[in-house]
């Protein structure tokens, strides 16, 4: 559904152009008078024409749609090219929405508070005692994220 002015503007005019269409189409249809007027043989006449006039001619047509059109791009293009894409950009949003949060949970994982998950260092302490018997050892660690 469009949402720009210049969009709705385009929408109501074609529109206009199919009802207003239908609408000769059913007046000739139903007004045999106007009918016949409208249908009539209303033939030029017939004006011979070579082939390579035909072709010329038809290059010729070719050649001034696309000079208007390149003449329009000329002038216009500029106008469009800044104009911006609503859709285009809510689209960028979304995928850079997406790329900040991938990263922030990233930068989380890598501070420690990430989502709860375990980890596990083995540590191997080799200790010389002067006599056999029982040891009490402290072990002090810190932990990545925690006050």
């Amino acid at each position: 559904m469009p949402t720009e002015p210049a969009q709705i503007a385009i929408v109501i005019f074609e529109i206009s152009l199919l009802l207003f269409g239908a609408g000769l189409a059913l007046w000739l249809v139903f007004n045999p008078g106007t009918r016949a007027r409208w249908l009539g043989t209303n033939a030029l006449p017939v004006t011979p024409a070579s082939l390579t006039n035909f072709v010329l001619i038809t290059v010729l047509i070719f050649l001034t749609g696309f000079a208007f059109q390149a003449a329009a791009q000329l002038w216009v293009g500029p106008i469009i090219a800044s104009a911006t894409d609503q859709q285009g950009l809510q689209r960028q949003r979304t995928e850079l929405a997406a790329r900040i949060t991938a990263a922030e949970a990233q930068l989380n994982e890598v501070k420690g508070r990430g989502p709860a998950r375990r980890s596990q260092k083995t540590v191997t302490i080799r200790v010389a005692a002067e006599r056999a018997g029982p040891l009490d050892l402290t072990v002090a660690y810190a932990v990545p994220g925690a006050s």
